[in-house]
């Protein structure tokens, strides 16, 4: 169904068992939350009283049915975090991939705006590629990573921080090109640029992390871009139900071929086997 029919408007109490039912069912099942046990429903009324005009609660309504909501909440309680907030979106879990999240996205952002806010932070698990994705296309730039900081279905949980600078441009860390005291990148500094070929690799951050610096170093960081990008689209391919014996050398050699594009025609052809190496192997971790 089109998301041009979604209808977005202030939540109300009435809407909170839908709320809840679409976050909870992530709660056993994914690590888009990090809280173990559903959330209750006198919880969820606690969560919503704690919201208001400066901190909405959105639902994004389709043929009468809530199908995702989104929040604008404080991201933290000293005074001198007032102009900040900590944006949530949940999509209902049939109706993903279907840009229910963008438009959600969008209007917290305009909402925040007509607030007064001054900076929005998405906190988000370094897993949730497409969650990463999403905020990146919408403006959010990696304000830093968080290792080990939370523990669910048994295992260690990384987590990435975005922010959006509202009313003008985003600041970065670090700027690909700028001299460093460093003679190597790692993929963190890559990360960090404005280019399309470094948002795009951004998409890999979850994957690939300094290792890939480490292990990989070079001084040009188009090279550790496209690594990201092949790191992340190798981990896309997952769960596609790929034979890794039959199927992974045509899958190098189209990332080669990805790589490629990063280069200009000099660069050496074991380089970019290398790469291809490097971006599968990360993305297969």
């Amino acid at each position: 169904m089109k998301t041009a029919s979604l209808a977005i408007r202030l939540a109300t109490p009435a809407d909170l068992p839908a709320i809840n039912d679409i976050y909870n069912h992530y709660v056993p099942r994914s690590t888009c939350t990090y809280q173990h046990e559903p959330e209750t429903a006198e919880a969820r009324a606690a969560w919503f009283a704690q919201h208001g005009a400066a901190h909405p609660v959105i639902v994004g309504v389709r043929c009468g049915e809530i199908v995702g909501w989104g929040s604008l909440s404080p991201f933290r309680t000293r005074e001198a975090y007032r102009h900040t907030v900590e944006n949530s979106v949940y999509v209902r879990h049939d109706c993903q991939r279907q840009g229910i999240g963008s438009l959600l996205l969008a209007d917290l952002i305009v909402r925040a705006k007509a607030a007064g806010h001054h900076v929005i932070i998405a906190a988000i698990d370094s897993a949730q590629a497409g969650s990463i994705a999403l905020h990146l296309r919408h403006g959010f730039v990696h304000a830093g990573r968080l290792h080990e900081v939370g523990f669910k279905f048994g295992q260690w949980l990384d987590g990435v921080h975005l922010e959006l600078v509202l009313g003008r441009p985003n600041r970065v860390a670090a700027v690909p090109g700028k001299p460093q005291k460093r003679s190597y990148w790692t993929v963190s500094d890559a990360l960090m640029g404005t280019s399309h070929k470094t948002a795009v690799a951004c998409l890999g951050l979850g994957f690939c992390t300094d290792a890939t610096g480490t292990s990989f170093r070079t001084n040009s960081t188009s090279e550790l871009s496209a690594a990201a990008a092949i790191a992340c689209q190798t981990r896309a391919f997952r769960g596609h139900d790929i034979s890794a014996i039959n199927r992974i050398a045509s899958l190098k050699f189209a990332f080669m071929l990805m790589a490629w594009k990063y280069f200009n025609e000099n660069t050496p052809h074991d380089r970019i086997h290398r790469l291809a190496e490097a971006g599968l192997r990360y993305g297969r971790l």
